[in-house]
This record gives C-alpha cells, sequence and structure tokens, in this order.
C-alpha cells in the first residue's frame, strides 16, 4: 500500500531478538526516515525497546514508531477481529505509518 503511494518500504525480519541482528538494525537507522517496530508484543520490554538501546548503543538515532500491544493481552476472538481491533490491519498500520511520516 505504501509502495503504491510513492513511499519507499524495506521489511527486515528479526527472527529472533537474542542476539538482535545489531548490522541491520543500524544499517536501517542510517538509510530509513523512520524505523516501525511491529510485533505481538508489549511496546515496553519487546521489539522497541531492543531497536532503542541498539540505537542508544551506536550512538545513532532514527525516529522508531512501534505498533505493539499498549500494556495489555488482548481479548481472545477469531484472528481477523484481534487484528482490527489492535490496529494490526495492513490498513491500519499504513495509515499509522502516514501519519507519522507527515509529523516529521
Amino acid at each position: 500500500m505504501l509502495e503504491a503511494e510513492g513511499l519507499g518500504v524495506r521489511l527486515v525480519n528479526l527472527r529472533s531478538l537474542s542476539p538482535i541482528d545489531t548490522e541491520v538494525v543500524l544499517k536501517a537507522a542510517r538509510e530509513t526516515r523512520l524505523i516501525v517496530t511491529l510485533e505481538d508484543h508489549f511496546q515496553t520490554g519487546g521489539l522497541r525497546s531492543i531497536v532503542a538501546e541498539t540505537l542508544l548503543d551506536a550512538g545513532t538515532t532514527c525516529p522508531v514508531l512501534p505498533i505493539a500491544l499498549d500494556g495489555r493481552w488482548f481479548k481472545p476472538a477469531l484472528l481477523q477481529d484481534v487484528l482490527i481491533h489492535e490496529g494490526f490491519t495492513g490498513a491500519q498500520i499504513a495509515e499509522r505509518i502516514r501519519r507519522h511520516m507527515a509529523a516529521l
């Protein structure tokens, strides 16, 4: 969706949070205007925290938009209903990124 609108995007699949692929995270920070972390975990103590620590340790900065659960577990439901409720559909994620990019 974002590429169709002319926004360049890249996907970095960090299959393991430990050890973090430091070089990939730092490369993304150097080459992009925004890092978006997306995870079905709490925002604090998850991927966003690890990315922030990685950037801090390297003395590098880059805006980070975390998309995660807001300190609460989701209610059990059908997957599609959970994705919609939590704002994890492709359209909802793209809209959050658009709004954040407009504010940069």
